[in-house]
């Protein structure tokens, strides 16, 4: 949880900072790892070691980018709706406190119900395509 009127200067602007801060992390750890799995793909020889930490690797990468996408779905407590929120100022209307305060229990049962599978698995194939192969190995190419 964060408190709001621990910000400083413009609070829509540093709540939109915060809001994005947790989705922009797993994006880095997602890229990062990408490019060791490549590095490691192009430069080592095969061994019962490197294939354990390409797995480990690949792993990451996956659970990254679906914490990510999860994370930017429009539903509260979930970032997607901190980021909206702050963009639009939500807070003005008067629909967004009883949204805001049932948000756990929409979260739930969009989970429930399949909508999170629905969404994230096409998303998660769609991006890993994109991160190992392309954003990993411009990565790789920038590091060596």
């Amino acid at each position: 949880m964060i408190n709001p009127r621990a910000f400083r200067g413009n609070r829509r602007k540093a709540g939109l900072i915060v809001a994005v801060a947790g989705v922009a992390m797993n994006f880095v750890i997602a890229f990062i790892c990408a490019a060791f799995v490549n590095i490691i793909e192009t430069h080592t020889a095969d061994s019962v070691q490197m294939d354990m930490l390409l797995s480990i690797l690949a792993s990451v990468v996956y659970i990254n980018i679906m914490l990510m996408i999860f994370n930017l779905l429009p539903i509260p407590p979930l970032d997607g709706f901190g980021i909206i929120t702050e963009i639009f100022n939500l807070r003005r209307w008067s629909w967004y406190y009883q949204i805001h305060n049932y948000g756990f229990m929409i979260l739930l049962l969009f989970i429930l119900f399949g909508g999170a599978g629905k969404i994230i698995s096409p998303a998660v194939i769609f991006i890993m395509d994109g991160f190992v192969k392309i954003w990993g190995s411009l990565f790789t190419a920038i590091l060596l």
